[in-house]
This record gives structure tokens, sequence and C-alpha cells, in this order.
């Protein structure tokens, strides 16, 4: 079985930084040339369907995380994930049928369906990436992901003051190492973290910002460095933006602080942060240093 999941880490590198939208004769997704060994050295109809289903689980993570690396506005809702792992599901179907018959001509037949259903697939959940990476380029520019902060540097950055840290804190988008979130895990505080590149733990849950459950006066801190306020930026000056759905998340995330407590973030939304009711939050404005964005303090006054 480690073979299999070698297999699927090698595949996945193959096709990273291709354009999945380019033209055929520029540039392929394509099965590599050792999946017919696979296929002659497994037999997957013999497989069963736990490790079948660990093998897809596996490959959805992945394929995932190589989208986010790609670009880290790629947004995939359940309905989207779950639309993502009945595509691996045909797929392997398909893989089942060739490793029984051993004919492996039609491996390339496979693999040509197999990418266009993914096209469709990212054209439908995110509209945008068409629009931005053209058919005439084999390869994308990796965009750079955001970076994992020491949890110092975040800190000062984002101008938290410890000793005034109302608990529980929790940390949104806090990166697939959770820096932050061990950070005061270490030090005492009652501390949690979401993301959707972490793994489930007793402080640690896999989802996105957008599908998180803030619940109304329930987190006396809330931090996100370069997280969600820099989504709802991006979304905000798009034309096909879910700036919407994050302005209502936005609303949901300060109305899930309890009375005195804070929502520390950067860089800010200042298309929204001027409309709020100073009568219910403070915003604070901390210059970033050699920048032109700020880091902002919101408090809940009542």
């Amino acid at each position: 079985m480690k073979e299999l999941y070698h297999h699927i880490l090698d595949q996945l590198k193959h096709n990273s930084g291709k354009n999945i939208f380019s033209k055929p004769d520029i540039s392929k997704l394509e099965f590599i040339q050792s999946t017919s060994d696979i296929l002659s050295n497994y037999k997957l109809s013999n497989m069963d369907k736990k490790s079948e289903n660990d093998l897809i689980e596996f490959t959805i993570k992945n394929t995932l995380d190589q989208f986010y690396k790609t670009n880290q506005f790629y947004s995939f809702d359940q309905e989207s994930i779950q639309e993502l792992r009945e595509i691996y599901k045909n797929l392997f179907s398909d893989l089942k049928k060739i490793s029984e018959k051993t004919d492996y001509k039609e491996l390339s037949v496979v693999s040509d369906n197999h990418y266009i259903t993914l096209k469709n697939w990212i054209k439908k959940s995110n509209a945008f990436a068409e629009k931005i990476y053209t058919d005439k380029y084999a390869y994308l520019k990796q965009d750079v992901v955001c970076s994992e902060y020491s949890p110092e540097i975040q800190i000062e950055l984002l101008g938290i003051e410890l000793e005034n840290i109302i608990e529980p804190v929790l940390d949104i988008g806090c990166g697939k190492n959770a820096n932050l979130v061990n950070h005061f895990h270490n030090l005492g505080y009652a501390v949690f973290g979401i993301d959707r590149s972490v793994g489930n733990s007793s402080i640690l849950q896999n989802t996105s910002w957008l599908e998180y459950d803030f619940k109304p006066e329930t987190w006396g801190t809330l931090i996100s460095n370069l997280g969600f306020s820099n989504h709802f930026n991006h979304h905000h000056l798009r034309e096909d933006g879910s700036y919407i759905d994050y302005a209502k998340k936005y609303m949901e995330i300060l109305n899930s602080l309890k009375i005195g407590g804070s929502f520390y973030y950067a860089p800010g939304v200042p298309f929204i942060e001027k409309f709020l009711n100073n009568n219910l939050f403070n915003v604070e404005y901390k210059s970033i240093h050699e920048t032109d964005f700020n880091a902002i303090h919101i408090k809940r006054l009542k």
C-alpha cells in the first residue's frame, strides 16, 4: 500500500505547476509512466473498501494542497470537495476496470477524461481561475502562500498585549504548522485554531473560515494574520468575488466576541471597518513597518 501512496505523490508532483487551462499542444496533464506498472502490481479490484476510501481521501487532501499552493485564494466548500470525491471515485473505478483487463492502452483515454473533468470542476468551483490563467501558458507562476511567521513576529506585528488577552483564543487561518496556537497553548492559554491545511486535534480543526460556525459571544480573543481579511480584500476587488459572503462572515466573527473581547488582524478592510457602529466596536489602527497596510485591533464594547 505504501507504494500506492508514494505513486499518488509522484503523480501530483509530475503535474505540479502545469496550467490545467492550457491548450493540449502546449502543456498536458497526464498520468506518469509508472501508472501501468502500479496497475499490474496491484489488483485494485481486490482492495477492501476501507483501503480504497483511505486512498481516495489521501488523494483529495493532497490535490487540494496542490491547488492551494498554486493560488492561495482558491476556495473549496464542502459541496465542491464532495464533487472532487466523486471525481476520484470514478477515476478509481476506471482504473480498477483497466487493472482487471490488464489492457493499459485505455490509460491515456482515462487520463484525458479525468483531467478534463478536473478542469471543469475548477471552472465551476473557482470561476475566476480561467480568467487569470490563459490557455497560452504551459506553466503557472506559483503564488506565495501566506508565510507562517514566528509567534513572536505575529504578536508584535498585530500589537497583541499578552497581559490583556481574554480567553478562549481562536486563531482564524492558523496555518499548517499552527505556530501561534502552539505558542499560546504552551503559555497555558485556552486556545484553538482553524485552517484548511491542519489535521484535527483537541485544539485544531480542519475547516475554512467561511464554513466554520462562529457562535455569538464565544471568544475572548480572535486572531487572523494574513488570513481572513487578506482574502476578504481579494474578493472585494474581484468582479466575481464572494464579497457578500465575506461581509456576512466578518460580522458573524465580530459578534462571536465576548463583551470586552478583541479581534486582531492584518491587513485591514477599511471598506467595511468605516461602517462599524462605534457604540458597539472600537477600532484601532497600527501601521505595519515599511508597508502601506495597517494591523487592526477591534474591541467589542457591548
